[in-house]
């Protein structure tokens, strides 16, 4: 059923202020895990001690005896406020009820969410247990949890008999029902704003996981975890904000607001499910609870945890994306002075004499090693840097913009003096240490802090691989865990530099292992596991070796779905809230992708398909499509470099030459143009192979002084193509070719002999122009010409025909043109024909003219 159909109601009657119908009906919907309705009820019974399926629910419903227990599996991530109908028999006792989101943990205690550990040590301990309901005799009953008892996230309900009596006491589960507790001001729980579809299924799924995930995460004001954590069981009835919905970290826990995770969370929430206003009180409570020196909590209450130089951060790039989003001018209004405080309080933390980052706000993402010069911090200010340039340009402070885009520019150049290991090809963890971090890395490339199309850039790409393992890669900074979080960086990462298939390949490993994975929920992303394939994350790292208490619906694991949108279907905006977007898609091993989003300004949408060779863009009319990038500096997002194709048609530079040793070399190319008539000169342009070896048409034209053009043709076009191929410096392309020569009649060089046009050459010089590895030095030999040939055969009236040359020329890519004369047409500047002379190309004239001392006019 399509979203647009569905009509329901907001949790606990809050005011709906959400989407009523979805953005971009269609297909696709099938694989939105959220429900059609906020009341639901399981989809299968499970039975405790084999976990195999017994019956599609309701099933058999029937506890006998003490520690009797069904698992009623929801099939997906759900949570919110359970109520059980059911009918005793026999004598008093109580109805269990324990919650779990893996399978691993169904059982008779839910699975860890106070903050206590189940298995925690000594005084520290504290099983989440579960909650009861106790009946005095036979009869029926209706118990549903009170709010402080709402469970945030699970999958699977187990419910069991307690009772002291071994007579026939007994439970017949009558109903199973479960009030949905997140997004709390939607009706409709399927109104996604955003979209993404492939011809791929499984990415697909991961897509719309991540999507799920961060509706779970969206929760009421009212429902955080209670701080500090309770004695015995869990209690869920925090103040996390103002408003009726703020985005948190995780389902079941920790239900705060965490600036770090936003940082993933925000951006593929704005490609999926839209919901912005979560994202905007979650920001708020951060200013509203700023500190008086201009730091922000590392969490927002009522946990309040202080003392993360990076969550500080993330707060303010989290404000610049939500700003990008959203344009919403009254809020950056608002909290501008406080935005400003808090740059220069972490600003003021940049110390002298390597202008890096000195950490001292240790709490971080759970990583080891933190402080001092650390490069994840700084990569991070970096990026707090150029938004926080962005927005000062928005609140019309240019010059503040200017100060801040000098501060990320030096920042910069400092990271990349200090941090990076020229000899392992890449960033190490900071100044003293030989670990190479996943984070810091990650973000380098994501952040731009090396250029995108860089040699270093491809290095640094690579060497992450080196963590790789069969399910994600290993973060090094936390040793034998996977985390989602920072692969997701990771993933972004890579297709930032243009590594598409690496970046598939991570999502398929990653995030297609967790989907898959039989004891996880099928519907969500996880907050992390280890590299041994156990749920256990961070289990020696602060989490008590409980691996129960590790989330399963963790918003900061869903970088997927925005890298998904923004790269593979290739739409992202780069204006607020889409006055300016790209589309530069990386197609991968997908042959077709379609997705879009809505922003305030209306729906944007693209599509490709290879197979058909099909593109489609639709944005609000309003809005004009604007690529920007620069070169070496910013990634142009695109599978293949555009530059070559905006210079067409080109040239092409046939050049035919003669080594000392006798051997005869021929070979095209598309950098080649004349450079002036009187005297005319020609030039072309030669890279440095792969080994950083100059070309061989270069070295014997400089040694022998002397080269030829030989005009291109479309007759000529396999023969040019198989003279492009790279042969060893002894071997005669000619020949290889299949092509008759012809010794030119002034310098020592053989010239295609069916080649309509032929220059001679005498080689005048080189201009050796600095380039990027692995590509090295570019040579521009330029020659001028002293002899030329034209085959009577494609003359016209005394005209060169091009209807009878028929050049082929150099496009993008691997595109040639053909000219064929029937798109030929002429055009004389207006104004003094003696000015003219020059376009013409006419010495003699052009000396008659000078002859006369005309003055000509400098604009032309």
């Amino acid at each position: 059923m399509s979203a647009s159909a569905i009509a329901q109601s907001c949790w606990q009657d809050v005011n709906c202020t959400g989407p009523v119908n979805t953005a971009f009906p269609g297909p696709w919907e099938d694989n939105i895990y959220s429900p059609a309705s906020r009341t639901i009820a399981p989809s299968t019974v499970i039975s405790l001690d084999t976990g195999e399926v017994i019956a599609d629910y309701p099933g058999p419903s029937t506890l006998v005896g003490n520690a009797s227990a069904l698992v009623f599996d929801f099939g997906k991530e759900v949570g919110g406020i359970t109520t059980i109908k059911y009918s005793t028999t026999g004598n008093a006792g109580q109805l269990g009820l324990a919650f779990t989101e893996a399978k691993n943990w169904i059982g008779l205690a839910s699975d860890s969410s106070n903050g206590k550990f189940a298995r925690g040590v000594g005084d520290q301990a504290c099983d989440d247990g579960a909650i009861y309901d106790y009946f005095p005799a036979a009869g029926n009953y209706s118990y549903t949890m009170d709010i402080p008892h709402m469970r945030g996230g699970f999958r699977y309900l187990t419910l069991f008999l307690l009772t002291n009596v071994t007579d026939g006491t007994s439970i017949t589960i009558d109903d199973v029902s479960l009030e949905i507790g997140f997004q709390p001001t939607w009706s409709n729980l399927r109104a996604y704003q955003g979209y993404f579809h492939s011809n791929d299924e499984e990415l697909n799924k991961i897509w719309y996981s991540g999507a799920y995930t961060l509706q779970t995460n969206n929760v009421p004001t009212d429902t955080g975890r209670w701080i500090p954590p309770v004695s015995s069981g869990w209690a869920n009835n925090g103040t996390l904000s103002n408003g009726t919905t703020v985005i948190v970290d995780g389902a079941k826990r920790d239900r705060a607001v965490w600036p770090g995770d936003m940082g993933i969370a925000v951006p593929s929430t704005f490609v999926s499910i839209g919901d912005l206003e979560s994202v905007m009180t979650a920001l708020q409570t951060m200013y509203d609870h700023q500190n008086s020196d201009g730091s922000f909590p590392e969490a927002g209450p009522p946990l309040l945890q202080q003392g993360s130089d990076t969550y500080h951060m993330w707060t303010m790039i989290g404000t610049y994306n939500y700003i990008l989003y959203t344009n919403d001018t009254a809020f950056l209004e608002k909290n501008w002075a406080r935005y400003e405080y808090a740059m220069e309080y972490i600003h003021g933390k940049v110390l002298q004499p390597l202008g890096l980052l000195n950490v001292t706000g240790l709490r971080d993402w759970a990583r080891q090693a933190t402080g001092g010069n650390s490069s994840e911090p700084n990569m991070i200010l970096y990026r707090t840097l150029v938004t926080g340039a962005d927005l000062a340009s928005w609140m019309g402070d240019d010059n503040l913009s200017a100060k801040w885009t000098s501060r990320a520019e030096t920042l910069k150049c400092n990271i990349n003096a200090h941090l990076y290991d020229t000899e392992y090809g890449a960033f190490a963890d900071n100044t003293t240490t030989s670990l190479h971090p996943q984070d810091a890395n990650s973000m380098s490339l994501l952040f731009g802090v090396v250029p995108y199309s860089s040699s270093i850039a491809q290095s640094i790409s690579e060497r992450l691989t080196d963590n790789w393992t069969p399910i994600g890669p290993e973060a090094t900074e936390l040793p034998n865990n996977i985390s989602p979080f920072i692969s997701s960086f990771e993933l972004q990462g890579h297709l930032a530099v243009g590594n598409t298939a690496r970046a598939l390949g991570l999502i398929r490993t990653c995030w297609g292992w967790y989907l898959n994975n039989p004891n996880g929920t099928k519907s969500t992303v996880i907050e992390g596991y280890l590299t041994n394939g156990s749920f256990a994350y961070r289990n020696y790292r602060g989490y008590m070796y409980d691996a129960a208490y590790v989330s399963h619906a963790h918003g900061w694991s869903s970088g997927p779905t925005s890298a998904l949108t923004n790269y593979i279907l290739g739409l992202e905006i780069t204006g607020r809230v889409g006055s300016t977007w790209r589309f530069a898609p990386q197609f991968g091993d997908l042959t077709s992708v379609q997705g879009g989003f809505m922003t305030s300004l209306g729906a944007f949408q693209a599509s490709w398909n290879i197979t058909g060779e099909e593109t489609q863009v639709k944005s609000p009319r309003q809005i004009a499509f604007k690529m920007f990038y620069e070169p070496g500096k910013t990634h142009h997002g695109l599978p293949h470099d555009p530059f070559k194709a905006c210079v067409v048609p080109r040239p092409i530079g046939w050049i035919s030459t003669r080594s000392r040793e006798g051997v005869d070399n021929l070979a095209p190319y598309s950098q080649f143009n004349n450079l002036t008539f009187d005297p005319p000169y020609v030039m072309f342009a030669a890279n440095e192979d792969l080994a950083s070896n100059r070309k061989d048409s270069t070295i014997n034209a400089e040694q022998s002084g002397e080269f030829c053009w030989n005009l291109a043709t479309w007759d000529l076009r396999e023969s040019v193509n198989a003279s492009a191929e790279w042969f060893d410096r002894h071997v005669d392309e000619f020949e290889r070719a299949g092509l008759e020569k012809e010794q030119a009649k002034i310098v020592n060089a053989p010239m295609v002999k069916a080649s309509p046009v032929r220059f001679e050459c005498k080689y005048y010089t080189t201009l050796r122009l600095p380039g990027n590895p692995p590509m090295g030095t570019v040579d521009v030999v330029i020659g001028r010409v002293v002899a030329i040939h034209v085959d009577d055969k494609v003359l016209t009236n005394g005209f060169i025909d091009i209807a009878k040359t028929q050049p082929i020329a150099r496009c993008g890519y691997h595109q040639y043109a053909h000219i064929t004369g029937d798109d030929i047409f002429e055009m004389i500047i207006p104004g003094d024909p003696k000015q003219l002379v020059g376009l013409e190309g006419n010495m003699q004239r052009a000396k008659e003219v000078g002859a006369d001392k005309v003055k000509v006019n400098p604009t032309q």
